[in-house]
């Protein structure tokens, strides 16, 4: 949010840092394949627009906003048709992965190949309200096992 504060809150002070936390327990290499979801996610939270129905996404975000390329497509793609959404919006760098897959994986699906942070964001989010103020300030976020510290206060 920091790199592209003043295009997405009209600011380029943030005031607050935001810190997520993914607990263990999972397969390693499962996280980074959330970064962009999750930027999504924060992005929407930061400026009050809403992610549109039937979105999903994967890949890994660097922190200039490059979105970078993830392994597992094949299953990912499955899982977002068999759970009812529309649109995966995938890093431009898994094209060739894709073209790949049987057509019955690709089918029925519309994939969007996404580069950059920004085109993400113009096919994920909703257009902003006039004057609307962010839903929320959140200093920290946890997915996964809660921080000890956080469950005992």
């Amino acid at each position: 949010l920091r790199s592209h504060s003043m295009e997405l809150l009209g600011t380029q002070n943030v005031g607050k840092d935001i810190h997520v936390h993914v607990g263990e327990g999972g397969i390693p290499k499962d996280g980074p394949s959330a970064g962009l979801a999750v930027a999504v996610a924060l992005v929407s939270a930061a400026t009050n627009r809403a992610v549109k129905q039937g979105i999903a996404a994967t890949g890994e975000i660097g922190l200039s906003g490059d979105i970078r390329p993830v392994g597992g497509l094949r299953e990912k793609l499955i899982a977002a048709k068999r759970d009812g959404f529309g649109t995966v919006l995938i890093p431009k760098r898994n094209e060739r992965e894709v073209l790949q897959l049987p057509k019955d994986v690709q089918e029925g699906i519309k994939l969007v190949y996404v580069a950059q942070l920004d085109e993400a964001l113009s096919v994920a989010l909703e257009p902003p309200i006039p004057g609307s103020p962010p839903l929320r300030r959140t200093t920290h976020a946890a997915i996964g096992t809660p921080n000890r510290d956080a469950t005992e206060a």
